[in-house]
This record gives C-alpha cells, structure tokens and sequence, in this order.
C-alpha cells in the first residue's frame, strides 16, 4: 500500500471511530457532559493504540474498500452497457467483429497497442479463437496512452480496407515490444502483406477518426479508464487476463 493510501485509511479509521465514539459517549453519559468528555478522550486514546499495534487492520480496511468499490464500479458499468445497448460495441464502423453471427457468447475487448497489460492477454484471446468456435470475437481500437498508440490505431482501422489483413496487422502489433513510430507500423504492415500507399492514403480519411471519436464517446459512457477492458457477454471486465481468466469468464457468460 503506498504511504497517501495508508495515511488515508488511517484517517479513515480514525474518524470513523471517532463518529462511534460520539454517538456512544453522547447516549451513554447525555446527562453529564463532564463524564462525556472525559470518556471520549479515552476512547480515543484506546483506539489510536490499538490501530498503531495492529496496523494491518489498516490494511484490510483498504482492501474491503477497494473490492466495494471495484464491485460497486462494475456494477455501474453493467447498467451502463445495458442501457447502451451490446450492438453499439458490435458496430463494424468501430469494432472488428469476427466469428458467428448467432454466437451465444460474445467476447469484446477494447485496447490499446502500447498497453503492456494488453499485450500479456493476446495469447490467451488467440488461443480461445482457436478453440472456441461458438463465441463471436470483436476487437475494438481504444488508443489513451501515447501518440503513436493512436496512430497504430488507425493504421489498424484503414488495414480493415485490405480483406484478409486486420488480424494478421492487429496480432502483429500487439506482438511487437516497445514504442510504435509510423515507420516501425508501416514495416509490420509491410511484411505481413498490407499494401503500404493504401493503407497511408486510407488513413487520411476522416471516418477513421471519427470511429476513434466514437470509441472515446462510448468509453466514456462505460466509465472505462483503463486498458483492456473486456465485455464478455453482460459483464464489463478491466485488466489483463489470462487464457484461463478468460475460459472461465466465457464459460460463466451468456450472451
């Protein structure tokens, strides 16, 4: 835990503890304020000793927090993508949607090509394409790190142009460790077979920055802030996750 974080929780506590030492001296002694007084003081003595001997209390209490909020935060996701509506996410403006079109279980990931956590999932978002051949695949361009996260995305978004070349285009710059300058996009695009002039000449186009627009819109909505994030079936998911992460949420989703 870092040192604001711990401090916070410390304060937290304490002033938690104050609020139930007041409701407690206040009921207890409303008769004489003298005694009142004097109890509190105690108290507070008693729970400030007993919180610097047993620290890790602290700790737990951040954790709890952390999960309620983290619960509380998906929660509103959820209400959020249902009041969006999944088809929104499946707009092939802005995702690339692959696999069955009446798939039971979709799996949606939004990214960014300069995320580390990112690119830690890809193997296991390959392996299950593989595998799975009843879940449906969109994968959604979602650049927030750097500039050259945004221009791999929309090199990414003109590749659709080229049939046969997104996935190849895609999994190679995921694959590729690193910062991604134009040069070092075009030489992937070069040697997995895309047609470089195109794919220049069809970046340019302003349908392309508007499908980024439109996924920042979204995200937005979803109150997402971080990459990957996962939507598979009704369940809104951030962090990387692992092939069996990933089995186990697919497995556990419906729609």
């Amino acid at each position: 835990m870092t040192s604001w974080r711990f401090a916070a929780a410390a304060a937290f506590a304490l002033v938690a503890a104050g609020g139930l030492i007041f409701a407690f001296t206040n009921s207890a002694f409303s008769t004489d304020p003298r005694a009142a007084g004097a109890n509190k003081e105690a108290m507070e003595l008693l729970v400030r000793e007993y919180l610097l001997e047993h620290p890790e209390i602290l700790i737990e209490m951040m954790q709890r927090l952390d999960t309620r909020q983290a619960e509380e935060q998906e929660a509103m996701r959820e209400k959020a993508l249902a009041e969006l509506g999944k088809d929104t996410l499946l707009d092939p403006r802005i995702a690339y949607v692959t696999g069955p079109q009446g798939a039971k279980t979709t799996l949606i990931e939004f990214f960014d090509y300069r995320c580390t956590y990112c690119k830690r999932s890809v193997e296991g978002v390959k392996k299950l394409m593989k595998e799975r051949k009843d879940v449906r695949f969109a994968f959604i361009e979602f650049p927030i790190l750097t500039e050259s996260s945004d221009f791999a995305a929309r090199a990414a978004l003109a590749a659709r142009r080229q049939n046969g070349k997104y996935l190849p285009f895609h999994f190679a710059l995921m694959e590729a460790d690193g910062d991604l300058p134009p040069e070092r996009v075009y030489d992937i695009a070069e040697s997995i077979g895309l047609d470089v002039a195109r794919l220049k000449s069809d970046m340019k186009d302003a349908s392309i920055g508007a499908a980024i627009d439109e996924v920042h819109a979204i995200a937005e909505k979803l109150q997402l802030s971080g990459t990957p994030t996962f939507v598979i079936g009704d369940r809104v998911i951030s962090g990387g996750m692992s092939y069996d992460m990933l089995k186990e949420k697919l497995d556990g989703a419906s729609g």
